[in-house]
This record gives structure tokens, sequence and C-alpha cells, in this order.
């Protein structure tokens, strides 16, 4: 799946799209580090004992997938509703959290199952290894493009029991493991991360760093063109549930 940094980027994108309200504009700037938070923290998971992965994203991975997983989050848990929350902080920290939830569900769909996991070439070890540098390609590339000034809006964001899911304190660990990477003088993790994910034999430098070998091993297989329709999908659907839920 996307990691922060990709999600970073998209939170950007987002507020920065001309079709976007003015009153949605508003509201993001207002609470800009709520919802640069919300986009990113069901990735953190991990740091509360006894939650997987499925339990802050809503869905387990399979090729379609039904409710959406940001209305299963809102179903599971009503007190979440905008109506009940208003204008404030946690409702926009919320969307943020939406949001990144619709990106995951395309990406699952239009993405992993078609191309990678559920594919006929190579062996299944390949495949996820193909993935993954795409997942890192991509992380590199959008991580390139964040302004160090998400790091302190991270920082400036502190929930108070936001998610009733996930404690405050995997929610802040999160945050500042992310936010300490966008420093100036910081650098993305996510390589060395994904780098153990996949089967030995597989290295993610030797395909990423080359060019060829990026186009004969994961181009030729999915391409440049494909990657931009599917993240303009995830995009767009972002981009719905955020103004759905936010009334604008």
């Amino acid at each position: 799946m996307p990691t922060p940094f990709t999600h970073l980027a998209k939170a950007e994108q987002l507020l920065h799209d001309p079709t976007l309200s003015s009153q949605g504009h508003a509201l993001l700037e207002r609470h800009w580090g709520p919802f640069l938070l919300g986009s990113i923290v069901a990735d953190g998971h991990h740091l509360a004992a006894g939650l997987k992965r499925a339990d802050t994203h809503f869905f387990v991975y399979q090729p379609h997938i039904d409710p959406p997983a940001e209305s299963t989050m809102l179903e599971q848990y009503p007190q979440l509703c905008y109506a009940d929350l208003g204008a404030t902080a946690q409702a926009v920290f919320i969307a943020g959290y939406l949001g990144h939830l619709a990106v995951d569900v395309v990406w699952c769909e239009d993405v992993i199952f078609p191309y990678f996991w559920g594919a006929d070439y190579g062996n299944p070890a390949y495949r996820h290894f193909l993935f993954t540098t795409l997942i890192a390609y991509m992380d590199q590339r959008d991580y390139a493009t964040l302004p160090t000034s998400h790091k302190t809006a991270l920082y400036d964001t502190i929930p108070l029991d936001w998610l009733p899911f996930l404690p405050d304190t995997a929610i802040l660990a999160w945050r500042n493991r992310v936010a300490e990477q966008l420093k100036p003088d910081g650098e993305p993790d996510t390589l060395a991360i994904l780098n153990r994910t996949i089967q030995a034999g597989y290295d993610l430098t030797e395909i990423l760093y080359s060019a060829p070998a990026m186009q004969d091993q994961l181009w030729n297989r999915y391409s440049l063109e494909q990657l931009a329709a599917a993240e303009a999908k995830a995009y767009a659907r972002m981009l719905s549930v955020v103004c759905n839920y936010l009334k604008l």
C-alpha cells in the first residue's frame, strides 16, 4: 500500500485543489496539522498492542471490498460522524483518515490484485517484490516533494481521544516517527523497512536505481501510464470521501 509520504503528498494535492470550495480550503488551512495526521495514522497500528492492519483499515486484502472501508469505519464508530463532531480539528482529522482508507481501497482493487498479487507471471515472491518496488518508487518520488513545514504541522497536532480504536500513545508515536523524517536533515527509512518484507535474494536497490531494470521488470508489466491512471482514480475517490464527510 502507499507509504505515509505518498499519503501526505495526496493531502497536499487536495489542499491546493482548485475544485475544492473556499469553505473547504479554509477548513483545511485552519486544521491542516490534524488533516495531515489523519492521512497517515492508520498505518501506525503496529504501535498499539494487539492491533493488526485490518483493525485500523477496516478491510482485509481482497479483489473487491464491499462495503467500502470508510463506510465500515463510520458504521462501527458512529460517534465519529461529522454531524456529531462539527467543524472541529477532530472532524478534519477523521476526514484525513477516511481519505487514507479511500486511497488504499482503490490501490487494493485496481493495482494489487489485477497486476501483482493476482497476476499470473512469475512466482508470488517475485510479484510481491515488484509491487514493493513500485511502492518504494512512489515513496521516494513523493518524499522529495514534501515541505519541511509538514514536520511542524504534525508536531503541533495533539490528539485527545480522537479515535476509539487507536490510543493517543500510538498516534503520537507514529506522528513522531514520520515527522522526524521530514526534518531538513532527515531522510526516509522506507527503503530499509520495505527491504525487510521481501524474500531473500531480492534487493530493492538493485532495481530501483537502475532505469533499465525498472523498465524491464516493472514498467513493462505495469506502466507509468497505468500508475498515473490509478493514482488519479485514488485521488478522485479521496477528494469525494473528504468532501462528503465534511459536507463541502
